[in-house]
């Protein structure tokens, strides 16, 4: 059994950013791929797709005015065993945190 969780935008690292990426995880919570949604012909009923940005933890906290890919410090790659993170509220274009920006761990 998998769980795949994905979104408008993945962040691998700073310089790597996914365009409507799924992030597929073992039981045991590690990361066993990352890709584009466009590479598949069809995706289970039980991925779950949601509005805004999932990176890999960051090791302080948001602050306004931030850019998303400079938090990251840990690539979010196979074999990534830590927490994922979901970000909504602000442009997923830009991907700067906002005073309505929330973040949720998946």
């Amino acid at each position: 059994m998998r769980i795949k969780t994905a979104a408008n935008r993945v962040v691998i690292d700073r310089n790597q950013i996914i365009n409507n990426a799924v992030v597929e995880r073992n039981l045991h919570g590690v990361v066993v791929s990352v890709f584009p949604l466009s590479v598949c012909c069809f995706e289970p009923a039980s991925t779950v797709f949601y509005n805004g940005v999932i990176t890999s933890e960051i090791e302080r906290d948001a602050v306004e005015g931030d850019y998303l890919p400079d938090l990251v410090v840990r690539p979010l790659e196979c074999g990534y065993g830590g927490r994922l993170l979901l970000w909504q509220g602000l442009s997923v274009e830009e991907m700067v945190v906002e005073k309505r920006t929330v973040c949720t761990v998946l």
